[in-house]
């Protein structure tokens, strides 16, 4: 959030270029070592407000969960290799692809909290706190597990956007 608002406040360049100043990663880019630091920048940078609403709105509903059971610094370091892990397949998938873009969002990290999720509610037999399968597939129960339409609201964003790599990460075709 706090870098959504600093590169709105400070920079008016058009959105390719103004993400790539501001660390996105930038398919050419990412052949040097010393651009590599943009796997983890990237992370922080958003697009549009939608794009950082989806966001925000899956973490606040499901992060909370997921923080609790793990803990605060296993769940950092989830959320950072999902990040990561998301980064280097949408660098790579680029690459294959031959496709020259400008990519940044913490989708990939969004994804990853969700999966480490719903894997620990299988491993607890379709349960954890107040989320059970039932409730997550529903969207029935209290807490998190009442907000399933508000995530499923929010998937829909992602996946509507034209942009959308299909890999948890979002892309912005520069001019």
């Amino acid at each position: 959030v706090i870098m959504f608002l600093a590169m709105n406040l400070f920079d008016k360049g058009t959105s390719g270029n103004r993400m790539i100043r501001w660390g996105a990663m930038y398919t050419p880019y990412m052949e040097h070592p010393q651009e590599l630091y943009r796997l983890i920048t990237a992370m922080f940078l958003h697009f549009d407000v939608s794009h950082l609403t989806s966001n925000m709105v899956i973490l606040v509903a499901l992060g909370d969960n997921l923080e609790r059971v793990l803990g605060r610094w296993q769940y950092v370091f989830l959320y950072f290799l999902s990040g990561l892990g998301a980064g280097l397949a949408s660098c790579a998938y680029n690459v294959v692809m031959d496709r020259t873009v400008v990519s940044a969002g913490a989708s990939g990290a969004v994804f990853g909290v969700i999966g480490g999720l719903f894997f620990l509610v299988i491993k607890n037999k379709g349960k954890l706190e107040e989320l059970t399968v039932d409730g997550m597939r529903l969207g029935e129960g209290t807490g998190a597990a009442s907000v399933m339409p508000l995530i499923d609201m929010a998937l829909r964003v992602y996946f509507d956007m034209p942009s959308f790599d299909g890999i948890g990460i979002d892309a912005y075709q520069p001019l």
